[in-house]
């Protein structure tokens, strides 16, 4: 399995300063199987990625598995 990372730019409406960070995090479900998951990225200024997570929850809400992405 190979994998490649992209990078990608911050719209220039947008641009945020060279001391800071985008961090993205998300939270889902499988209601019908009651199995959850949150995950996230964080790029630099540019784009570029720096770090990525994925973590299984078991059973939880909605709400728990996004917290759950911001806490982790």
């Amino acid at each position: 399995m190979t994998s490649s990372h992209k990078t990608q730019s911050f719209p220039h409406n947008s641009s945020i300063d060279n001391n800071w960070v985008c961090l993205r995090t998300d939270g889902s479900i499988k209601i019908d199987e009651g199995f959850a998951a949150t995950g996230g990225f964080v790029r630099d200024h540019n784009g570029r990625w720096i770090v990525g997570f994925s973590k299984y929850l078991g059973n939880c809400t909605v709400m728990e598995a996004e917290l759950w992405g911001i806490l982790e």
